[in-house]
């Protein structure tokens, strides 16, 4: 009798109740010309998506992270290929844009074109390897539905990392359709080098380093020197991939980095007393990429009282986590619980910018995403695995990937763009569950398929019942980041539309009340103005933030412009309190003791303290702050002193840089040569 090797796939023995087919080799040409026409179908929406966004008022900025992405690709582009620290963030993409941008596709609608096709690329992979794992009809379907997916649509237009995650699992699940269902071990180093592309974009796809390694040594049990070759070729090409970014880290910091410095902080954020299952800034209100490594080190070394390097920074959070799981686990359990309903559910959580606010723009995105979202994803997958659930020898790697997966990200936080990358797993499952569902209807008892029905709705019941919380909040940040491009932009009035709309959505953001109340002052509308500040405050006593001077500054600045002098220096004495180490309060009340037209609130004495403080939080190295310890000097009939001020002023700002401040030093420079004071006009 014949031996099975363990590496050969094995078949159900009754032709009838056979779940996966061979393909039919003849079918071969003309399935090319199929994914061929999956390409097209997918790249033909995506362009369609694309042309209709670009009279969409976000079309044209960088939002969120996009815009630390595009600084960075500028670097790389501009020949800064190495960097000097150690990377924070996931490398790859940005050096993917760096290509782009120094092959002459710098500009947003090239960087979205070139997207486009990559995540047509995607839809061929994953339907070339559903065709591998089931059939031919399985392998169109999964392709179709890949080419048609809303988010996937969606992720392949953001300036984000999400298309390369698309692209890298589902060239993975291609590679181990040949490696796992055919003998030979070569298949290994490239499943490897994915892999580490994959990390490369998104670091917790390490956790598919575990499976595969547990998939080989259970698959290969018998067979010991295939086992070790294939894990030693999988692993070097991990390894090929992955030592140039740790060597790199190693060279230009301290201490060991396999990709990233921020393991540590990503993994507070998800799990402290505040957290909700989303992403949460470490201090309110500077979630932008700028703040997060700052922030991270600012607040650790802080509380350990001394200068930490990226790794020692990373070891405090986790030590921050370890506290709180071990002080509040009934607490961080049902935070857990919070994290996986978010996973599975329908609703795609919103990070910068939220598909249901971009798909208003788009007529076949309004329409598809009614019709094909992940609350209708998820239980089609489930269904998948239960109609073939009698090949699950083939597949239980796929399975263990996609959960493991999952139990990562409910590890950290919930986006959607992190959950992401599981539509391709589930995309398999549900093509190869579909085309088999009248052979599982007919080879199958009733009492299996009632089961099998009743869980499935139950799932699609649970997976499509959003959370209200949540729910009630999408497209308040995207309007919110899109109102603040268009205050940079100077487009003031379209700004203050944007942000009255973030606000009619979710009327606890902070930020919003701030930055509308700085659009409101710009414009004169200070009553109104006002009122938005003392929101703002009034939002952060409520949720216990305490890194909230800026506000308070802001508020003093429009008190002064309503020439309510005694409250504005109140809000300003509040911000030094808050936080001491900020120039800008102390330069500002410097200023206004020194130079305001009212002689009955100079107070020039104490205009000099103040300032001499402002000047030492910057080392007496701005020039702005100088300017005004001068005209506190002048004020003070310290004459001698202020030119020499003044001087020093000039001096940093050079004769090309600053032109509207040299020139305005200058002129009080003057003032102080004959030995007068400079005062604001009214």
């Amino acid at each position: 009798m014949k031996s099975i090797d363990a590496t050969t796939p094995v078949l159900p023995s009754n032709p009838q109740n056979r779940i996966l087919d061979v393909p039919d080799q003849s079918a071969q040409p003309r399935y090319r010309w199929i994914l061929l026409g999956i390409f097209l179908l997918a790249l033909v929406v995506r362009v369609i998506y694309l042309l209709e966004l670009r009279s969409s008022p976000f079309f044209n900025f960088y939002m969120g992270d996009g815009q630390g992405y595009h600084e960075w690709a500028n670097e790389i582009a501009s020949g800064n290929w190495l960097g000097q620290e150690v990377f924070y963030q996931a490398p790859l993409y940005p050096y993917f844009l760096g290509l782009l941008y120094t092959l002459g596709a710098d500009d947003l609608l090239s960087v979205r074109i070139c997207q486009a096709i990559i995540g047509s690329l995607a839809s061929v992979l994953i339907g070339d390897a559903t065709k591998r794992i089931f059939s031919i009809p399985a392998g169109v379907l999964a392709g179709i539905m890949m080419a048609l997916y809303t988010p996937a649509i969606f992720f392949d237009g953001l300036i984000q990392k999400s298309v390369l995650d698309c692209l890298f699992l589902s060239l993975i699940i291609w590679l181990l359709s040949h490696a796992t269902l055919k003998p030979g071990v070569a298949m290994w180093f490239w499943v490897g080098a994915a892999l580490g592309g994959l990390v490369l974009c998104r670091e917790n796809a390490l956790v598919f380093v575990g499976a595969i390694v547990i998939w080989l040594g259970a698959t290969y049990r018998r067979h010991n020197s295939r086992r070790l070759i294939c894990a030693i070729l999988f692993l070097a090409g991990l390894a090929t991939v992955l030592s140039p970014v740790m060597l790199r880290n190693q060279a230009v910091g301290d201490g060991f980095h396999l990709t990233t410095s921020q393991f540590g902080p990503n993994l507070y954020i998800g799990n402290n007393e505040k957290s909700d299952g989303t992403y949460r800034p470490l201090r309110p209100g500077r979630g932008n990429v700028k703040y997060e490594r700052q922030d991270a080190t600012e607040l650790a070394q802080k509380a350990t009282g001394r200068q930490l390097n990226p790794a020692e920074v990373s070891r405090y959070w986790v030590a921050q986590v370890q506290t709180y799981i071990t002080e509040h686990p009934l607490d961080w359990l049902k935070l857990m619980l919070t994290k996986t309903r978010l996973v599975w559910n329908a609703i795609e959580l919103e990070d910068t910018s939220d598909l249901y606010t971009y798909a208003q723009w788009s007529k076949p995105m309004s329409i598809l995403i009614m019709i094909w979202h992940f609350g209708v994803l998820a239980p089609l997958a489930l269904l998948g695995i239960c109609i073939t659930w009698r090949d699950r020898h083939k597949l239980w790697l796929f399975y263990l990937m996609t959960v493991i997966y999952a139990a990562s990200v409910v590890a950290f936080y919930v986006f959607a763009r992190y959950r992401y990358p599981l539509v391709p797993f589930l995309i398999l499952f549900a093509a190869g569950g579909l085309t088999q569902l009248r052979l599982f209807m007919h080879s199958r008892s009733k009492l299996m398929i009632w089961l099998s029905i009743t869980v499935i709705g139950l799932t699609a019941v649970a997976s499509n019942w959003r959370p209200r919380e949540f729910e009630r909040k999408l497209g308040a940040a995207t309007r919110y980041n899109v109102a603040n491009k268009l205050r940079l932009a100077g487009r003031l009035k379209e700004s203050e539309n944007y942000y009255r709309q973030a606000l009619d959505i979710n009327p606890n953001m902070a930020n919003a009340y701030t930055n509308l109340a700085n659009v409101l002052r710009s414009s004169g509308e200070l009553d109104e103005a006002t009122i938005h500040y003392q929101t703002a405050i009034e939002i952060h006593k409520r949720a216990s933030v305490h890194d909230d001077a800026g506000v308070h500054h802001d508020y003093g600045m429009a008190l002064l412009e309503k020439r309510e002098i005694d409250n504005a220096l109140v809000q300003f004495s509040i911000a030094m309190r808050k936080q001491p180490q900020w120039p800008l309060p102390y330069n500002t009340v410097a200023w206004v003791l020194a130079t305001d037209y009212d002689p009955l609130v100079r107070r020039p004495g104490e205009a000099i303290q103040y300032a001499k403080r402002a000047n030492e939080l910057t080392v007496k190295q701005d020039a702005s702050v100088l300017d005004t310890l001068a005209a506190a000097y002048a004020a003070a009939n310290l004459f001698d002193q202020a030119k020499q001020t003044a001087q020093q002023a000039l001096e940093l700002t050079g004769e090309k840089e600053h032109n509207d401040l040299l020139d305005r030093i200058r002129q009080r420079l003057r003032l102080y040569e004959q030995s007068m004071s400079y005062v604001q006009p009214k």
